[in-house]
């Protein structure tokens, strides 16, 4: 159950959408990241190995596009009552240190254990 947001005076006026552009430039560095977890052999990330990746995914990510930056700040902005909740997916559980960096830990984990799956087949 989300919480309401009590003042949006400091939030933009629409939710930021996350748009195939957006997609397009965080699914190549989410696809290195998850083929360096698969190739180092692990089989379930701990909560610190997936805070490191998502710091890694979001500098590269940053680095070579400056203007997302400002995406994950107006993406935070909106969803604050994402900071610091619990995000878990297949008992892999870690502390969002806010909405972009939520978004970017789900859709590594998702990444990860889809190939997971697939290359176990």
């Amino acid at each position: 159950m989300h919480r309401r947001i009590r003042n949006r005076a400091d939030a933009s006026p629409t939710p930021p959408a996350v748009n195939p552009d957006i997609f397009s430039r965080l699914l190549p560095e989410i696809d290195v990241a998850c083929d360096e977890l698969i190739r180092s052999g692990v089989r379930i990330p701990t909560r610190e190995t997936v805070e490191t990746m998502t710091k890694r995914v979001y500098d590269n990510v940053v680095n070579k596009y400056p203007d997302m930056a400002d995406f994950a700040r107006m993406y935070d902005r909106y969803y604050p009552y994402v900071q610091g909740e619990k995000i878990s997916m297949f008992g892999v559980e870690i502390q969002a240190t806010g909405a972009f960096a939520g978004l970017l830990a789900f859709l590594l984990l998702a990444g990860f254990f889809f190939r997971r799956r697939r290359f176990r087949r």
